[in-house]
């Protein structure tokens, strides 16, 4: 039996359909997919001047970590210009960098929340 009689047998077959019959539903589950997938995306992009700016500041202030200790896109963030300049500025102190650090992580937190939301939605609605 090959992939077209098997696709063949399947389609007559009892078993459910492939997608949501609903385009609320199928249109719920793709916004869980894109909002829950959103948070790393969000991180390394939204987040990078701001992470790097407070790793330049740790490194500073407490001392290195040790070789390797840092995850790569912190490692890559605060070799960045942008975070080094953020970091140097004398208008962005370490308050002002750790409020905006929060402000980024509560829309982080929300868009992941929405997506669990739209997801739990979907999911009722089947």
């Amino acid at each position: 039996m090959g992939p077209a009689d098997a696709l063949e047998e399947w389609s007559h077959s009892d078993a459910p359909p492939l997608a949501p019959a609903s385009t609320l539903q199928r249109f719920l589950y793709a916004l869980a997919a894109v909002l829950g997938g959103s948070g790393v995306p969000y991180a390394l992009t939204a987040l990078r001047r701001t992470n790097g700016a407070l790793s330049i500041r740790s490194k500073r202030v407490c001392g290195p970590l040790g070789e390797g200790s840092q995850p790569i896109a912190v490692t890559y963030a605060s070799h960045e210009a942008r975070s080094i300049e953020r970091e140097r500025s004398p208008e962005w102190s370490t308050r002002r960098l750790v409020l905006r650090w929060k402000w980024h992580n509560d829309i982080r937190t929300v868009m992941l929340v929405l997506g669990t939301v739209a997801g739990a939605l979907a999911v009722s609605l089947g």
